[in-house]
């Protein structure tokens, strides 16, 4: 994901062989900034009735920084003619980049 991005955990599954379905008692760990570049994990756990603990698995999320430069655009044309004395009017530009 990129910076900016916004982070959507995607959850987990987990079950028992006596409990059954374990998936809402699951307790995940780790914050994901979306606007710090970096590596980010996410831990989760959980234990059953007994209290046995089940083996903690962990997500990695990458956030990559912005490496796409901006685009600028000229309105009208890059080169202008004017005669002494003329009076110059600015144009303008545009800019657009790829995440902001």
């Amino acid at each position: 994901m990129n910076v900016g991005d916004t982070y959507v955990e995607q959850g987990a599954t987990a079950s028992d062989n006596i409990d059954g379905n374990l998936t809402s008692s699951i307790v995940n760990t780790g914050v994901v900034n979306t606007n710090t570049a970096g590596t980010y994990f996410v831990n989760y756990n959980v234990s059953d009735a007994a209290g046995n603990a089940a083996t903690q698995v962990t997500r990695t999320v990458n956030v990559i920084a912005d490496t796409v430069a901006p685009v600028i655009t000229l309105i009208g044309s890059s080169t202008l003619n004017l005669n002494v004395g003329d009076t110059y009017s600015e144009q303008g530009a545009t800019a657009s980049d790829n995440i902001d």
